[in-house]
């Protein structure tokens, strides 16, 4: 039932695993190609929009602590994101 240590890679470990083939899916920006493909030059990278509802408040973000953090600033801020 999924990895025991979800934490287990770092960056670099992330994009050198998903080059291996350690996984179908990386959520990570188009940014990590380059390195990606420094690992496997082969290798068929392909992406898709993250799943969403015309419903702004069904809508969830899936992101890391930094960014969360920035989001409820802003929310705080603003009263809204």
């Amino acid at each position: 039932m999924g990895q025991k240590d979800p934490f287990a890679y770092d960056y670099n470990g992330a994009c050198t695993a998903f080059a291996n083939g350690e996984s179908a899916m990386y959520t990570i920006g188009s940014y990590a190609i380059p390195q990606i493909q420094t690992v496997n030059p082969d290798m068929d990278i392909d992406s898709f929009v993250m799943p969403a509802n015309n419903d702004a408040s069904e809508n969830k973000l899936n992101s890391g602590g930094s960014s969360v953090q920035c989001y409820e600033r802003l929310r705080e801020q603003r009263g809204s994101v």
